[in-house]
């Protein structure tokens, strides 16, 4: 347990290197971090193997202290072009944390401390009289930290695919309404703001409460994520300034905190780190960037980008209930696939000495092996890779002394016929 909090802690610096830094800092149009922050984790999801990561996150490291340093006597001409490199280097530090988090012991708690102690910690340096000058390079300093602890051993597997297609379209369409937020309500609430920064504890009390969410229900946080975004720009639209601009902004950061830990929970929930967590987290930032440009396109006009914002959700609704339904419509149609002619689960047909020998995992693999699934739908039903599968299939065939698939009707108790 004192490595998950340590993986925290690493987390938690690296949250709040990029909450004070390269989306806080001295530019004000994140898109210049953002869009190449997006770019690299989708292109490195794709293309990225465990031989090439270890080098990869070590000069992004580097860079990324070294523009820490530099950025300040720098920043009148070399801003944009700093936070680009800042947006390409941070790539691999971010999948970094992915893998920390996944060779955590408790990863939901683990991912829910680091996003909460980073906001917080930014919280405190906004709070403090240090300049950027002390503070940039002091927190990229931080970044060194993610190369202290080992993560989980690194794969890419296909297994992760199956799950992100269902909840991608979804976090795309609601990261748009956090661009939104970036773009349009946070400045409105930073000119009327008694204490900048405050806000961010809203985050933290989302991200924080969505631990016991997720653990319940993985519906019902993304509920309460839709259900407080949509109450924060319905709010932004009703009431008059200041009152609604503050209200829409603590339930906005709210829904950010929930839907944010949300992500990293599922991701590393999943195999194959670096495909899981780049596409994963890739298309969050991706969103981010889509509705911070929607927000350019559509000026100050804060009933369009009110109602825009309500619009988004309602997508982002249909695109998550859309695949969902069909995902469980066709696990129903599996469920109720026969085998000899009757409603039998193929796992009640098993000779129950063979049962006795195969583990819960190896009998599900069974299961849907009887069903004359392939070894990668097999995989794509238990969100596992394909070669775990065939992992499995030889400790069945081990146990039970077959050598092919088509011998496994062998395993079945055979029914009584019928009566004529």
């Amino acid at each position: 347990m004192n490595q998950d909090w340590l993986r925290a802690g690493v987390l938690s610096g690296f949250v709040a290197w990029l909450t004070v830094f390269p989306l806080g800092g001295q530019v004000a149009d994140m898109l210049w971090f953002m869009g190449p922050h997006a770019a690299a984790l989708l292109v490195l999801a794709a293309t990225l193997d465990h031989r090439g990561f270890s080098l990869a996150r070590r000069i992004g490291v580097i860079g990324c202290v070294v523009i820490g340093t530099v950025f300040v006597p720098l920043a009148d001409t070399a801003a944009p072009g700093l936070l680009v490199l800042l947006g390409l280097l941070s790539a691999p530090i971010s999948i970094q944390m992915g893998v920390l988090l996944r060779a955590a012991r408790s990863r939901t708690l683990t991912a829910a401390l680091g996003l909460a102690g980073g906001n917080i910690l930014a919280v405190l340096i906004a709070f403090s009289a240090l300049g950027s000058e002390l503070v940039y390079p002091l927190i990229s300093l931080s970044l060194l930290l993610s190369l202290t602890l080992p993560g989980a051993g690194l794969r890419r597997t296909s297994g992760a695919i199956p799950v992100l297609r269902v909840f991608l379209p979804f976090v795309f369409a609601f990261q748009m309404v956090s661009g939104l937020m970036y773009g349009s309500l946070m400045p409105a609430y930073a000119v009327q703001a008694a204490w900048p920064s405050l806000e961010l504890l809203a985050y933290v009390v989302g991200a924080i409460g969505a631990v016991w969410l997720f653990r319940s229900s993985r519906g019902l946080t993304l509920l309460i994520a839709v259900i407080s975004a949509l109450s924060g720009f319905a709010l932004w639209l009703i009431l008059a300034e200041p009152a609604g601009v503050y209200l829409a902004m603590m339930l906005m950061l709210v829904a950010a905190g929930v839907m944010d830990l949300f992500i990293l929970a599922l991701v590393v929930s999943l195999p194959g780190q670096i495909r899981a967590y780049g596409y994963g987290v890739g298309i969050m930032c991706a969103g981010i960037v889509a509705g911070r440009c929607l927000s350019l396109l559509l000026g100050d006009q804060a009933g369009i980008i009110g109602f825009s914002g309500l619009i988004l959700l309602n997508i982002a609704v249909i695109c998550l209930f859309l695949p969902w339904y069909v995902l469980s419509a066709r696990k129903a149609a599996d469920g109720q696939a026969c085998i000899h002619d009757g409603a039998t689960e193929p796992s009640d047909l098993l000779d129950p000495e063979i049962r006795s020998r195969l583990s819960d995992r190896e009998q599900r693999v069974l299961e849907l092996a009887l069903r004359d699934m392939t070894y990668r739908q097999i995989g794509e039903a238990m969100d596992i890779s394909e070669s775990s599968v065939k992992t499995y299939m030889q400790r069945i065939f081990r146990k039970t002394g077959l050598v092919r698939k088509h011998q496994l009707d062998q395993l079945l108790v055979p029914r009584p016929a019928d009566p004529d």
